[in-house]
């Protein structure tokens, strides 16, 4: 099933270099505190994804890693943010290297084009980079030791260890090659001797994932170029071994490799740094200070995929009860913060507080959900619609129509065989037609009926920011993807449908109706990808879940138009129809 995708953007490396500089020049101007040191995160999370960029225009180019003057500058501006993110956290910035920094900045040329990558551990799984710090500091290496950073987050990861071990910049290397079966294609040089002194090599990366693969093909390549085994050094994401995918050769790599582990610095829960961190928010708390929230219990109605929930906590305080959610470090978090904050003036979204360490904090709602066919909320429904199209566009869109048809296809194939699949097929063939151009937004994308809450004497739409951004294919798309998908999860007919579509073209955003018919499909056919592949905490959720998938199934079993044509003119007539 298809439902993961490559969050990748075009962009200039002069826009990417102009948000680094103008994140610099907004430092330094006074007393330093919670939203500063948010800032320089933001701020290093962009240079480290300058650096990956140009590093990958550069293996484009050449067909492999290697050295280059432009590199070292780049590395060198992402090491003295790294040391600034460092001195931050431990609340003495130096802001005496912010010129030398701004000069490095601005010595990048404009004009290549990059593809960046948005970092998951920085976006959705509360990867700290304060973690990283404090297991380089733990692991008692010396300065002179050589770190290598794995693009894509490894870039970043790869220099606060060297912030942290006083060492040289990092460098970077791309694995490449089969997702299992990762390669390294670097210069030797970049060793810069290490396998003749004896240097220690320090390998970072997120990882180990599925097959921890990328940090075995650092490992191998090293070994290919007379690193001994007992120089090399993991830092990792997390304790655990690869994951099932992984291949005995890779696990042989992993046998025997030191690790040092940023999850056994856990700066979120630990030395109430959460806590700390939120106290001027949320006021002085009482009783235990966190409380980890999961979500409710799962019901025959609401189905959870615990790939991606999201660190949550409640907390009580003086002034009363708050979810803290992770939203996303950097400029992610500040756009989430922005959002919830104008749902909520606009009376779609719960009491937005503000944001700290990428974790946004909101006040708890609570109620009863709505009856979804009562006039009440289908309007809220539709000026909540409208309102996300008119006020939430964005530059980039999410999965192309190509790349959301193939998905289809190919999810319905795996599911309910050949027949469907080429059924589906013949239903999206317009979906790349000219006039049906996407104008992307960012989708709420989670308008299930369990997300809806009748508070007080509103309708408030909960987690309603994150998916736009989610660890998913989708992305941001036409608002006709809100639109397919409310009709599907809430069960809405033709009437509250037509309801929904004229209060968003009066919005001043006129959905294509053609347009939300194919997409439905399309949705149906990644919700059945993602809730086949869905990962329960017990048996309980597992049923829960595959009778979610069986809900999707079952409507896609019907999903062929009453007549398609086939390329060349012959018409085909199928039985089943979705509506």
């Amino acid at each position: 099933m298809i439902v993961y995708g490559d969050a990748e953007r075009s962009e200039w490396s002069g826009t990417v270099r102009d948000d680094v500089v103008a994140g610099l020049c907004s430092l330094g101007g006074g007393e330093f505190g919670r939203t500063e040191h948010d800032a320089v995160v933001e701020t290093f999370i962009r240079s480290g994804e300058l650096l990956q960029g140009l590093a990958d225009a550069e293996l484009a180019q050449r067909g492999f890693d290697a050295d280059s003057p432009l590199q070292e500058r780049a590395a060198k501006l992402l090491l003295l943010l790294a040391r600034l993110v460092d001195q931050s956290a431990r609340g003495a910035p130096d802001m005496t290297q912010l010129a030398a920094a701004k000069a490095l900045a601005s010595s990048i040329p404009p004009d290549i084009l990059l593809k960046t990558r948005r970092c998951e551990g920085y976006a959705h799984y509360a990867l700290m980079p304060e973690a990283y710090l404090a297991a380089a500091r733990a692991s008692g290496l010396p300065p002179d030791t050589l770190v290598i950073g794995l693009r894509s987050i490894g870039t970043s990861l790869g220099a606060l260890v060297a912030a942290a071990l006083g060492a040289a910049p990092a460098i970077t290397l791309r694995p490449g090659g089969a997702p299992f079966e990762r390669r390294i294609r670097a210069d030797p040089a970049l060793l810069a001797g290490a396998a003749a002194t004896g240097r220690p090599v320090a390998v970072v990366d997120e990882g180990p994932g599925l097959s921890g693969s990328s940090l075995a093909a650092a490992a191998q390549w090293l070994l290919d170029n007379g690193v001994r085994r007992q120089r090399i050094i993991f830092f990792c994401g997390h304790n655990g071994e690869p994951g099932s995918a992984a291949s005995e050769r890779t696990r042989a790599l992993w046998a025997g490799i030191v690790r040092h582990s940023a999850a056994e610095h856990d700066v979120i829960r630990h030395s109430e740094g959460l806590e700390r961190w939120i106290r001027p928010l949320v006021g002085i708390q009482l009783g235990p200070p966190l409380a980890f929230y999961s979500g409710s219990t799962p019901s025959r109605k609401q189905a959870r995929d615990i790939r991606f929930e999201r660190l949550k906590f409640i907390v009580k305080s003086e002034t009363g009860t708050y979810l803290v959610r992770f939203a996303g470090l950097g400029a992610l978090g500040r756009q989430k913060h922005a959002d919830a904050v104008a749902l909520e003036k606009a009376g779609f979204g719960p009491e937005t507080i503000g944001l700290c360490r990428g974790f946004l904090v909101q006040r708890w709602v609570t109620g009863e959900p709505p009856d979804r066919m009562q006039p009440d909320f289908v309007t809220q429904l539709g000026n909540y619609l409208a309102f996300r199209a008119r006020h939430f566009p964005d530059r980039q869109i999410g999965a192309s129509p190509d790349v959301l048809r193939e998905m289809s296809i190919h999810n319905v194939g795996v599911a309910l065989g050949r027949d469907a699949a080429y059924a589906v097929a013949m239903r999206l063939l317009d979906l790349t037609e000219p006039g049906m151009e996407p104008r992307p937004v960012r989708v709420d994308g989670r308008l299930h009926a369990w997300e809806w809450l009748r508070h007080r004497d509103r309708i408030v739409k909960l987690d309603a920011v994150d998916h736009w951004a989610g660890h998913d294919l989708v992305g941001c798309q036409d608002i006709a993807w809100d639109i397919a998908g409310a009709s599907v999860e809430l069960g809405l007919g033709p009437a509250e449908r037509a309801r929904i579509m004229l209060a968003v073209a009066r919005g001043g955003a006129a959905p294509r109706a053609a347009l939300v018919d194919s997409l439905r499909i399309c949705y149906c056919a990644f919700q059945l990808g993602l809730w086949t592949t869905a990962v329960a905490v017990d048996l309980w959720g597992q049923t829960i879940n595959r009778r979610r998938a069986g809900l999707y199934a079952a409507l896609l079993t019907g999903c062929s138009s009453s007549s398609v044509r086939r390329p060349g003119g012959k018409e085909l007539t199928f039985r089943r129809r979705i509506d």
